[in-house]
């Protein structure tokens, strides 16, 4: 089989994993949704070339179970997010195109624990934007797809909730 349709299939999956996160309610179904789809997109990642896609994958299953456990403080935060950006590069992943899921996720690690709401879903829109130019890249279609979806679910509901902060 091809490697562009089987990494597409795998990813596929893990979209699904995405939006059915979606009707969970307990922060703990949630972060385990999340290291299923993460594992999902991870593996595309690996079959579509996608080195660094896969290595930060890797990481936000840590960084999730790690999270069960202890707090992340700024000083956890810049640990995690410091030897994230060491591996990739040591695997030599360098360029731009290959940075932008470690920024990514280096971002949303950051404000993870946000308690603004707007700024949180600034965010999320940030970040996935990121991972759709990455997706793009590696010919993950179907990330491309749901990436856009929820890039724009995500600004309708970021259109709402300042015009409704600015009533």
């Amino acid at each position: 089989m091809n490697t562009i349709i089987l990494g597409n299939i795998i990813a596929l999956f893990g979209s699904i994993v995405m939006v059915m996160i979606g009707f969970l309610k307990k922060k703990e179904q949630i972060i385990i949704a999340q290291c299923i789809q993460c594992g999902f997109i991870g593996l595309a990642n690996l079959v579509l070339g996608g080195i660094s896609g896969f290595v930060t994958n890797c990481f936000t299953i840590l960084r999730n179970c790690i999270s069960f456990k202890i707090e992340f403080t700024k000083k956890i935060k810049i640990i995690f997010i410091l030897i994230q950006f060491l591996l990739v590069i040591l695997l030599k992943q360098v360029q731009w195109i290959h940075l932008l899921p470690v920024l990514s996720t280096s971002i949303f690690t950051w404000y993870m624990d946000c308690k603004d709401p707007i700024v949180f879903k600034i965010v999320v829109i940030v970040t996935l934007l990121m991972w759709l130019v990455y997706d793009l890249s590696v010919l993950n279609y179907v990330a491309v797809f749901f990436d856009t979806l929820t890039t724009i679910t995500n600004t309708i509901t970021l259109y709402k909730m300042k015009k409704g902060a600015a009533l």
